[in-house]
């Protein structure tokens, strides 16, 4: 039996007057008025602030989704307006159905689907967490010692001391408290005076350029005898030494020791700070017979039998270097702080090989400073191995480098002290300022366990709880597993011809299933996406992820950024937007074949 609308209609009038006020157009009017009110305040905040303060806000607030609900309701509502349906209302009731479609594509890609990040780097080992641009705190369970993941939109709260976000931390009736965030923050080096054994004479430089309006900290205590090292924007060097004297002796002298084992890679000191380029390793043969394989800077190599006595003389064929094997411990242990073996079996050989000769004068310029007493320290400005100044370096005067517009400033000097860090915001932007947020833990009654405490994106810190337990909490960037993996292979910047201008970017990437193993190889090149898992159907339905080239680093072409979107609504989206389009077709272009165009007569 047909439907009747006539009689629907007498029978359940509540009903139907319900219809036509959800289905009218003064609902549809305030439904719009909201949305484009919305939408447009969205992307003011957008192009002012941030586009996470727009999602938080607008896109992903449950209130925009309810109110796109209630104008799918009301699209759906006005095409039962017209029912009974007729060939002339074909094309209108498409077109409505083609938005509500588009429209439940789009809240189901924001409900289900996401936007994440891959910074791949070539020879590491596949990804298989993304990363995504939302801020979360971590925090370990006392009970379970679980992690568990808190949201904390920090661009979006206006954290302070009078408006904290407080969390109660998961099995237990403790909280934590956050009350700052901060963009900008750095290690700030301290000195703390200290009758430990291990505290030494230190110091902390500062090279300011009013130029450049930056200002530098530089941390040495004398806790080893070998020179410290410090390089400055690569065009100069900051050399920490115990006694100045000694080191312009041996300013050219050069030696190096590595300590070389069998299974892992080799323990590399150097007095100058630059690696000779000699590669060692221990090897053993089916006998267990010890070999010396040795690389020279140029690639060649090399082979030599371990011998019995030490030190046992290698020849590197260099009239400039000696290389010499101190020590020999065929069962490889630390005990007691010093080298020593286990037993005389060679289960981990690790050989001491020292080299010494003369070394090619650096023309970086380098300061070298050393200790002299309480308020000062001696230092000689040298360039091409010799030294163009030299004096004391007194706390509180700052002293011409020579280096364009820097100067160097001693800070503070500590004769016994330790050298510590203190995590502090900082007023003028610089350069790898890290951002975080201070939180306190809470007792059960609310009160303080410990002093408010700065922790750094992406890295870890363990506060007490009681005397006797601790947790680890961290803050950072919200990551999510996928079961495939992804590395980069190889990328590539193409260029314009007879130019270093980029062309576009290429990035090689293979697909790992959940068994490591290479299941697909792809491309990802500006406007043509990587995907995974490959497949037409998949992609029609929405089921797999796009890999697209986000950004890359001028300074390693072997580093490249991906941009992630895994849209299950997509496929939603396209059916609404082509019934859409035929939807507009069908009401201009074909019209009602048994309605008479029956011009009006004139009269006479």
């Amino acid at each position: 039996m047909p439907f009747d609308i006539i009689q629907f209609r007498k029978n359940y009038p509540e009903t139907w007057r319900l219809i036509l006020f959800l289905g009218s157009i003064q609902w549809a009017g305030i439904l719009l008025t909201t949305i484009a009110v919305a939408c447009a305040t969205a992307t003011i905040m957008e192009s002012k602030w941030t586009a996470d303060l727009a999602k938080n806000y607008i896109y992903h607030a449950p209130w925009f989704h309810v109110w796109l609900i209630c104008l799918c309701i009301n699209l759906f509502c006005v095409t039962l307006t017209r029912l009974p349906w007729k060939r002339k209302h074909y094309g209108f009731v498409i077109t409505h159905f083609g938005i509500i479609t588009l429209l439940f594509g789009a809240m189901i890609g924001s409900w289900f689907g996401f936007e994440a990040f891959a910074n791949l780097k070539k020879g590491e080992e596949p990804v298989f967490r993304l990363t995504q641009n939302e801020s979360v705190m971590i925090v370990q369970s006392p009970k379970d010692q679980n992690f568990y993941s808190i949201p904390l939109p920090v661009e979006t709260l206006k954290l302070s001391e009078k408006n904290p976000r407080t969390f109660t931390i998961p099995d237990s009736k403790l909280s934590l408290r956050v009350d700052a965030h901060s963009a900008q923050l750095a290690r700030v080096p301290q000195l703390v005076p200290s009758t430990e054994p291990e505290a030494a004479y230190g110091s902390i430089l500062e090279l300011s350029s009013p130029m450049a309006g930056q200002k530098i900290s530089f941390p040495f205590i004398a806790a080893t005898a070998e020179p410290q090292i410090t390089d400055f924007f690569q065009m100069a060097r900051i050399v920490w030494v115990n006694d100045l004297v000694q080191f312009e002796k041996r300013m050219n002298q050069w030696s190096e020791t590595q300590m070389v084992f069998e299974k892992v890679q080799p323990i590399i000191s150097n007095t100058s700070g630059l690696f000779s380029g000699y590669l060692f390793r221990v090897e053993s043969d089916e006998k267990k017979a010890l070999f010396i394989t040795l690389q020279t800077p140029e690639g060649k190599q090399e082979r030599f039998a371990l011998g019995t006595k030490f030190p046992q003389k290698i020849d590197l064929r260099s009239s400039k270097i000696q290389a010499t094997v101190n020590g020999y411990w065929p069962d490889f242990e630390i005990k007691e702080g010093r080298p020593s073996t286990k037993s005389n079996s060679p289960e981990n050989p690790a050989i001491l090989i020292r080299l010494e000769g003369k070394q090619s004068i650096d023309p970086r310029p380098h300061l070298v400073v050393a200790p002299l007493d309480a308020q000062n320290l001696s230092f000689s400005l040298i360039r091409n191995g010799a030294s163009y100044a030299k004096g004391k370096l007194t706390v509180g005067v700052p002293v011409s480098t020579g280096w364009g517009p820097w100067a160097v400033e001693v800070k503070h000097i500590g004769v016994k002290s330790l050298l510590q860090y203190q995590i502090e915001p900082q007023k003028d932007p610089a350069p790898n300022l890290t951002p975080g947020v201070r939180v306190q833990l809470l007792d059960p009654e609310k009160k303080p366990l410990n002093e408010p405490k700065w922790i750094l994106s992406g890295e870890t810190e363990t506060m007490a709880i009681s005397s006797t337990q601790v947790i680890q909490l961290a803050f950072g960037l919200k990551t999510r597993p996928i079961d495939f993996g992804v590395q980069l292979n190889h990328f590539e910047v193409p260029r314009d011809e007879g130019s270093d201008t980029p062309a576009g970017f290429i990035s090689t990437l293979w697909f790992y299933d959940s068994n490591r193993r290479v299941a697909r190889e792809d491309h990802a090149e500006m406007n043509y996406p990587a995907t995974y898992p490959g497949g037409f159907w998949r992609s029609v339905v929405g089921m797999n992820y796009k890999f697209s080239q986000a950004s890359w680093n001028p300074e390693n072409l072997e580093e490249s950024t991906l941009q992630v979107l895994f849209d299950p609504g997509w496929p939603l989206k396209w059916i609404g937007s082509l019934m859409i389009s035929f939807g507009i077709i069908v009401m201009f272009y074909f019209k009602d074949p048994n309605k008479k165009n029956n011009p009006e007569k004139k009269s006479v």
